[in-house]
């Protein structure tokens, strides 16, 4: 009888560019170097596992601390926060982390490459099909409740739900005012927040939808804030107060700016942030005013 193929690898990829990528550029600007390295030793315990880690969060923190050292990792809560971190920003999978399962896209498209030619039961938790990214809201074993909204079944209980809680139209005024120089996603990532659910549902379908066919992976919470922060750059240019109202306009808008970064192979926020400064300072605020600035630049 054959020996089961190994699960865990010895080694795993980690190009040149690794400190470019976008997610740990952001890593690395939130909590520093510390930061990058507990995010790369949690990458090193899941590898040796295999593709994921079923481990709770506390646990695994409690693993990383010993590994990197209490003289380094004072406040055992900093590690926490680094992952749910990694989270937000799409570097673990969010909702199959409230599983207390720990893996993403990224970890299983190079677990797939170093074991192309193994037979390796990947049954559990994975992400890819023929090499696409499938949402994780596709696993059974995933309550309901915590599933990903889907892009074809979106049902609102306004009773059932309890609204944000919302900012007072004078601080956002003044919050805003500035915000189309704002650089620093550090001062400027409330305006998701501050939708109520209705509006909240209309981004995070929206991002389903987008990031599955356009960008191919599932959306995360970085994604739904990082759209509702580009769609306020338009907004603010003219209303000067934070965005209230997703509106078909907007929708759209975004729609074209995200296909653009797809089809340009840029398929980060980066560049869909740098479309929507262009949108601002042509004043574009509605498809019309895009479609009549994309032809006048045709000619």
């Amino acid at each position: 009888m054959g020996r089961s193929p190994k699960k865990g690898l010895d080694y795993f990829k980690k190009t040149v560019d690794y400190y470019s990528d976008d997610k740990i550029m952001d890593l690395m600007d939130e909590y520093g170097p510390l930061g990058v390295t507990i995010y790369d030793v949690i990458l090193t315990i899941i590898y040796k596992n295999g593709y994921y880690l079923e481990m709770p969060v506390e646990k695994l923190s409690r693993l990383v601390r010993r590994t990197i050292g209490n003289r380094w990792i004072k406040d055992i809560n900093l590690i926490r926060k680094v992952i749910d971190y990694c989270a937000e920003i799409g570097l673990f999978d969010e909702y199959l982390m409230q599983q207390n399962v720990m893996t993403s896209v990224g970890i299983q498209s190079r677990y797939a490459e170093v074991t192309a030619r193994n037979k390796v039961d990947k049954s559990n938790y994975w992400l890819l099909r023929n090499g696409e990214a499938l949402p994780s809201d596709a696993f059974e074993n995933i309550s309901a409740t915590e599933k990903e909204i889907s892009a074809a079944e979106i049902t609102i209980n306004g009773a059932g739900m309890q609204q944000n809680k919302t900012i007072q139209d004078d601080s956002i005024s003044d919050m805003y005012n500035s915000y189309y120089n704002c650089d620093n996603d550090e001062n400027c990532m409330e305006v998701y927040d501050s939708l109520n659910i209705e509006e909240q549902v209309k981004i995070r379908k929206k991002c389903g939808i987008l990031m599955y066919t356009e960008w191919c992976r599932p959306a995360t919470l970085y994604d739904y804030k990082q759209a509702a922060l580009v769609l306020n750059l338009l907004h603010v240019k003219t209303v000067k107060k934070t965005l209230k109202v997703i509106s078909e306009d907007y929708e759209l808008l975004l729609s074209e700016a995200i296909s653009i970064a797809a089809s340009a192979g840029a398929a980060k926020w980066s560049y869909v942030t740098g479309i929507f400064r262009n949108w601002a300072t042509a004043n574009i605020t509605t498809y019309d005013d895009y479609v009549k600035y994309s032809e006048t630049k045709k000619r």
